[in-house]
């Protein structure tokens, strides 16, 4: 969906690159690609189905009903930048340009994200410093695209927040430097790939109870 969205909103159209239905042929076939691997063929199915839903609701939203293209700055940018001898790397989704500075989009194809959970979104704080760096401009809001809805949800990064992001960016740093791997159990262990040898996921599981012998 990524590269599909890359190719429909290239930086600097003054209109868009696809048609409809070119975008979603580009999408079932760079989606295809992956069909030799699926370990569900029913699951793949459900997947392009989606995407291709996804797509469609975009391409009205932002094409056909819109008042104008978007003046898109950036697509899928590659990002490196030092923070207090930190390097720092990603990849951005979509920049755009607007009279009052840079929006940085990150988009959301599963479960979509709300306004609070941009706010306290560190990945954003990360994405606004990296556009700043990058682009030598003030950034005026960061937000989640939910392709499910089809809705922006944005909001301001202040020079405090961004203070605050480089803060915590630091802390982090600081602990893996002192190799300090304190677990965090949380919703997160229910996926994390080291369950079975993480002493905290054991301590959250219920002891067992010892079966009665029968005489």
């Amino acid at each position: 969906i990524h590269n599909t969205l890359r190719a429909l909103l290239p930086p600097n159209a003054t209109q868009p690159a696809l048609t409809k239905d070119e975008l979603l042929a580009l999408f079932t076939s760079e989606f295809s690609q992956y069909k030799l691997i699926a370990d569900d063929a029913h699951q793949f199915d459900l997947y392009l189905a989606q995407g291709i839903r996804y797509l469609s609701r975009f391409y009205e939203e932002e094409i056909e009903n819109a008042d104008s293209l978007p003046s898109v700055k950036a697509t899928e940018e590659w990002f490196e930048f030092e923070l207090a001898g930190i390097t720092i790397t990603g990849r951005m989704d979509r920049v755009d340009s607007t009279p009052d500075g840079l929006v940085v989009l990150d988009y959301k194809t599963g479960n979509s994200k709300d306004e609070d959970a941009a706010k306290k979104s560190l990945q954003l704080s990360v994405y606004a410093l990296a556009a700043k760096h990058k682009f030598g401009a003030p950034v005026a809001q960061v937000g989640f695209y939910n392709l499910e809805t089809t809705q922006f949800i944005s909001v301001p990064r202040t020079d405090k927040d961004l203070q605050s992001a480089e803060k915590e960016i630091k802390k982090v740093a600081d602990g893996i430097r002192a190799e300090n791997f304190e677990p965090k159990p949380g919703f997160q262990c229910d996926w994390c790939g080291y369950g079975t040898i993480c002493p905290a996921k054991r301590e959250m599981l219920p002891q067992l109870a010892t079966p009665a012998v029968a005489h």
